[in-house]
């Protein structure tokens, strides 16, 4: 690092060191502080006092047009916002120190970040899945009825797999159409309605279901299998290669608010529905309301 005179780096990363901040953290901080000071020595600035809002803003935009030196990787918002925060930290120890009157990036405000897009399935990538699924319907195999009695859970009620495979015998009344699901850790017990055709595919699974000692509605068949007894990660990653189309619970679970909200329901309802403790966690979801809005984030991402 080639650091300016006045610009007290030694006595910054000694400060650093004082809190219990990961060896990664403390690298990370060192190479964006050597950047920066590079910087200032190529545009000809001997004095850190001489750093104003201008000379930091200017940083920031020639760091958004030029690529990392290893990948050749364009650098995204959130390396610009990571690189604010440490200069803001700099800066401001600067003048709690008494070396500098003011923080040039107080003014700057933080970038607008791009929020994280949960991938889900449209309609009728969902529709294909279901019927995917199943492909002979005349002799289907027990694993296809038993994935898509899973895979319905998950799409028209927006269950997890915890709570998927704690369902019992009892907690199916096919006569009153009713499941009731058990209170977990995070969610709470609520009872559904059966309605179609979720109701028959539940009950064709249990026809052909295997008796063994277990309660449990979903049970592991083979050891060796790809559905496991609290799991169907192997299931789903076939359907996936198959399907050629990207598969997991989550993204399940995504499809399934995604319906919700385009389907304008309440957040109060999707609340009751899933048995989540608080509103918070279904305004987490909803950037995923639409296809436009997760268009315009994926756009917005490349730029």
């Amino acid at each position: 690092m080639l650091p300016l005179k006045d610009s007290h780096i030694n006595e910054y990363l000694k400060y650093k060191r004082s809190f219990r901040l990961s060896p990664l953290t403390h690298l990370k901080t060192n190479i964006e502080l050597d950047l920066f000071m590079r910087y200032l020595r190529s545009k000809n600035i001997d004095s850190i006092n001489v750093v104003d809002e201008k000379v930091v803003r200017q940083y920031l935009s020639s760091a958004r047009k030029t690529k990392f030196w290893l990948t050749r990787r364009v650098r995204s918002f959130v390396t610009i916002a990571y690189k604010r925060v440490l200069l803001w930290n700099y800066f401001e120890y600067l003048c709690q120190m008494q070396f500098r009157a003011d923080n040039p990036v107080r003014s700057i405000p933080t970038p607008l970040l791009p929020k994280k897009v949960p991938e889900f399935l449209s309609l009728r990538q969902a529709v294909k899945l279901l019927k995917f699924v199943v492909k002979n319907k005349k002799k289907p195999h027990q694993y296809q009825i038993r994935g898509r009695a899973y895979i319905a859970l998950i799409l028209f009620y927006g269950l997890e797999n915890h709570e998927i495979f704690r369902i019992k015998l009892k907690d199916l009344d096919f006569k009153q159409k009713t499941m009731k699901i058990r209170k977990t850790h995070f969610h709470d017990s609520r009872t559904f309605p059966l309605f179609p055709p979720v109701d028959k595919w539940l009950l064709a699974y249990k026809r052909i279901r295997p008796i063994r000692r277990s309660d449990r509605f979903f049970q592991n068949v083979k050891t060796s299998s790809d559905c496991g007894f609290m799991t169907t990660r192997g299931y789903l990653q076939v359907l996936s290669r198959k399907m050629r189309l990207k598969l997991s619970s989550k993204i399940l679970r995504s499809t399934f608010f995604s319906f919700m909200y385009d389907g304008n329901v309440n957040h109060r309802v999707i609340q009751a529905i899933i048995g989540c403790h608080t509103i918070e966690t279904i305004e987490r979801r909803s950037v995923i309301a639409s296809s436009r809005k997760k268009a315009a984030v994926e756009t917005l991402s490349t730029i």
